[in-house]
């Protein structure tokens, strides 16, 4: 009897000519998005895997994996606080280009699963929930969070 390849599996096969492109996805694009992209990004280069870093000057191309990060209402919350943006902020707005080239997305919890499938109408199987609440404050609670990704991203490493 065939194992049933898991949703990152499919497609991974699907695109082995291109750098696989792996999205992280929370409210706020503040804390958790941001260290389940460097997270992954982490255990991928150590396990030998050739990940895109960003703040690199070669081109994506040269790379099997591209891990990247948004937030689904980042403008919203940046308008909300006091109206201005942050110097040096580096949170970014989901668009729906990079969620359509997305092979896969880590959402952070049910409800930015919903609102992926809803707002940017991408398909429930190329999502993946992490259900991570969002109770997390990098500052205080950076090493909570890091080991709290470790253990949910592990079972998705080695890719196929």
């Amino acid at each position: 009897m065939r194992k049933q390849k898991s949703p990152i599996e499919q497609s991974f096969e699907e695109r082995k000519e291109k750098p696989r492109n792996i999205l992280f996805v929370c409210e706020g694009n503040r804390n958790r998005s941001i260290g389940g992209e460097r997270v992954f990004r982490n255990m991928l280069t150590e396990k030998g895997y050739r990940v895109f870093d960003p703040y690199s000057k070669k081109h994506q191309k040269d790379y099997e994996i591209i891990v990247s990060s948004a937030g689904i209402y980042v403008n919203k919350m940046r308008n909300s606080e006091d109206g201005k943006e942050i110097a040096g902020d580096t949170r970014k707005q989901l668009n729906g280009d990079e969620a359509d080239k997305a092979d896969i997305i880590f959402a952070l919890d049910e409800g930015v699963k919903y609102m992926l499938v809803q707002r940017y109408v991408q398909p429930k199987e190329k999502i993946i929930n992490l259900n991570i609440d969002d109770v997390f404050d990098i500052d205080n609670d950076e090493h909570k969070l890091i080991k709290l990704l470790r253990e949910k991203l592990a079972i998705y490493i080695p890719l196929p």
